[in-house]
């Protein structure tokens, strides 16, 4: 937001890392577990969306993996006393790896619908609530990372000169009286 500083140079601070955070498909928010204004940790659950059928399908998926890993062990070890050909290991194996393909996608797909901080910082102003529908693309909530700002000013050309990339400074704001912030020129 805009402000001015006490040496009277209009700014903008923004933050150094902001993400607006979206969603990456379809379906309806079961929770909102943040708040605006609230610190959130990198890797924070921020909103979960209705994953009853994708949980059921997970469930599933972990049964049929089971079933192909005890059928594939049997084989192999029928096979080691010559009671099945190696045609029928070689087909559980295959059974076995789709079976675990499933799992990873049904997991892939439950985890999806877990939104999380992409890294630590304030959540702004939350745009759902529980029980929204939301179509893929659509933002939920606002990341920013406040401890590293970035102050944008307009410099004199007096001064120009006298400033260099690298060079330590100090802000004061007008908004925030008595305080001063150290700062390093980056441009």
């Amino acid at each position: 937001s805009a402000m001015t500083g006490t040496s009277g140079l209009d700014c903008l601070i923004e933050p150094e890392h902001s993400a607006d955070v979206a969603t990456s498909g379809n379906g309806t928010l079961d929770s909102v577990l943040v708040e605006r204004g609230q610190a959130v940790r990198k890797g924070q659950l921020l909103v979960q969306f209705d994953d009853q059928l994708p949980a059921a399908q997970l469930k599933q998926s972990l049964a049929e993996l089971s079933i192909a890993t005890a059928n594939h062990k049997r084989n192999q070890e029928l096979l080691a006393q010559k009671f099945v050909s190696q045609r029928s290991v070689d087909e559980t194996a295959a059974n076995l790896e789709v079976a675990q393909a499933k799992v990873a996608l049904a997991q892939a797909t439950v985890d999806r619908l877990k939104v999380k901080a992409p890294f630590d910082g304030i959540a702004g102003i939350r745009q759902v609530n529980t029980g929204d529908y939301l179509k893929d693309g659509a933002d939920i909530v606002n990341i920013e990372d406040i401890d590293a700002v970035y102050v944008d000013f307009r410099l004199p050309e007096r001064f120009q000169a006298k400033v260099r990339k690298g060079q330590r400074a100090q802000v004061d704001l007008d908004a925030l009286p008595g305080r001063r912030f150290n700062a390093v020129i980056q441009a």
